[in-house]
């Protein structure tokens, strides 16, 4: 019988559109999103961890991808993929709810710090300088000392062996080898780069004392914080308080007893509010165990101010005049620099991401205004973040919502995708390596674990973890989120030890 050559036509079609639908609906999707309904072992893993540490009702958001090389010559080596993986070459390993709108809480320093590092560059410097308007006369300043800064957060003890004040010595120091002893006139600050917006608007007001709610400022000292350390004093069961830096600038009304019959310290910190006026109540353990804090202080510059006029007096160099603030820049008739001191934004980063510093974040986020329209503000900042990750990264204009840079407003919202998609252009960017670093390297979980990058996040009811992790020779990012589980502290273990087995299935 002679077979028609239709009939091998219509085979071959056949055969084809077979293979491509085979294609299609199994090798070019997830595991978990195959028509056949069953689930991949990593998915029947997750749902036991779900049910495990009872999370059913909270909401669950998980993206795993492959990553191609890392990028180090050119900051665009790829076309954008708007929402996806980020890359052509990248590929899903696992999602869950992947797309959902989730509070990430301090995730989203990612996206603030990768804006700032694309935007400004490593090297972008943060400069504070002392100069004076005068002469110098013998050994007085007739004139002014005026201090000037375009954000930079660094003036603290953080690089300076823990000692806060190590600029300001510094600054005396150079004073007296001018030969100057008095100074006749006001220590100026120049404000001017910031507007005069302290606070996030979307911050919780009752939480303003404690330092991650610390006020941003152009001039900014100590994380615009005091540490308060109480203890007690064995041989006459005293109650000792110290502060850090030693200064006249807060006032502290202290209320702890000793009591022997607890185990654990019962002490709070609160800030009045608009004033430096802190209280201290509570009860000391006879354990002795030192009970340390940082608490805001109002008017930042103010802040700077004082210290550096204590710790000049402190050298032997008297200050006659009064410390202002201006918020306006200082027009003098003869400014001479008498020091800087500068840092970087690399390195910046690095505080922000691995110590999750808000202060910091915000700093940036103005610093980012600034360098742009010549005054740093809020809405300036977040409007270049928005655009940079609309622009530049690829996500959906109007898909995400971003409030802060830091993370503490529940206000911002983003999805897994749009997490992996912003790592995965990282990765590729020429900046990758400094922005891998500035995340937490790390074995996780601690006691066991392997060494990943990462960045944390946690309020209330919003659990995050995301990053970089290694595996057989392969490279991944990944994206956990957790929304609405359990309040209590209960709650936060549980989904905290749920976060911590996802981590380990992905090391296997």
């Amino acid at each position: 019988m002679r077979v028609s050559k239709y009939y091998y036509c219509a085979v071959t079609l056949a055969l084809a559109f077979f293979i491509t639908t085979w294609y299609i609906l199994y090798a070019h999707t997830s595991p978990t999103e195959r028509p056949n309904g069953r689930a991949s072992p990593l998915s029947s893993d997750i749902d036991a961890l779900i049910s495990k540490y009872t999370l059913e009702k909270a909401t669950i958001a998980i993206k795993v991808i492959t990553l191609s090389a890392r990028g180090e010559t050119s900051p665009f080596p790829t076309p954008l993929v708007r929402d996806g993986a980020g890359a052509p070459d990248n590929k899903t390993v696992y999602e869950r709810n992947a797309d959902a709108p989730m509070v990430i809480a301090s995730n989203t320093k990612l996206f603030s710090t990768a804006a700032a590092l694309c935007k400004l560059g490593p090297d972008f410097k943060f400069t504070t300088s002392i100069s004076y308007d005068g002469v110098i006369t013998g050994n007085t300043l007739q004139g002014k000392l005026v201090v000037w800064s375009n954000g930079d957060p660094n003036i603290s003890g953080r690089f300076h062996n823990d000692n806060p004040a190590a600029v300001f010595e510094q600054w005396a120091g150079d004073l007296s080898k001018l030969g100057v002893e008095n100074i006749t006139g006001d220590i100026i600050l120049d404000n001017s780069a910031f507007d005069d917006e302290n606070y996030i608007p979307a911050w919780p007001k009752e939480q303003f004392t404690y330092w991650y709610c610390a006020p941003i400022s152009a001039i900014s000292f100590n994380d615009n914080c005091v540490e308060i350390t109480v203890s007690v004093n064995h041989k006459s069961d005293k109650i000792n308080y110290t502060v850090s830096p030693p200064t006249k600038y807060i006032h502290i009304s202290p209320d702890v007893v000793l009591d022997k019959k607890i185990s654990e310290n019962q002490i709070t910190f609160y800030r009045i509010p608009e004033t430096n006026n802190i209280t201290i109540k509570g009860r000391m353990s006879a354990r002795g165990i030192p009970e340390r804090e940082f608490v805001t202080v109002v008017n930042p510059a103010l802040f700077f101010g004082t210290v550096l006029q204590e710790t000049l007096e402190a050298r032997g160099i008297a200050v006659g005049g009064k410390i202002l603030c201006a918020d306006k820049p200082y027009a003098g008739k003869g400014i001479t620099q008498i020091s800087e001191v500068q840092t970087n934004l690399a390195q910046t980063i690095n505080v922000v991401n691995k110590r999750s510093q808000n202060f910091y974040a915000e700093q940036i986020l103005k610093t980012l205004a600034y360098h742009d329209k010549g005054k740093g503000t809020f809405s300036g900042g977040l409007n270049i973040i928005r655009s940079f990750l609309s622009n530049e990264v690829g996500l959906k204009e109007g898909a995400f919502s971003i409030a802060d840079g830091c993370g503490l407003s529940k206000k911002s919202s983003f999805s897994a995708s749009q997490i992996i998609n912003l790592l995965s252009y990282m990765n590729r960017h020429k900046y990758s390596s400094i922005f891998s670093e500035s995340l937490n390297s790390e074995k996780w979980p601690p006691k066991n674990g392997k060494s990943i990058r990462v960045k944390t996040g946690y309020i209330r009811n919003a659990l995050a973890l995301s990053g970089y992790i290694s595996q057989n020779g392969n490279d991944y990012a990944f994206s956990f989120i957790i929304n609405n589980f359990e309040g209590s502290p209960s709650g936060l273990q549980r989904a905290e030890q749920f976060r911590d087995e996802l981590v380990q299935l992905l090391q296997k």
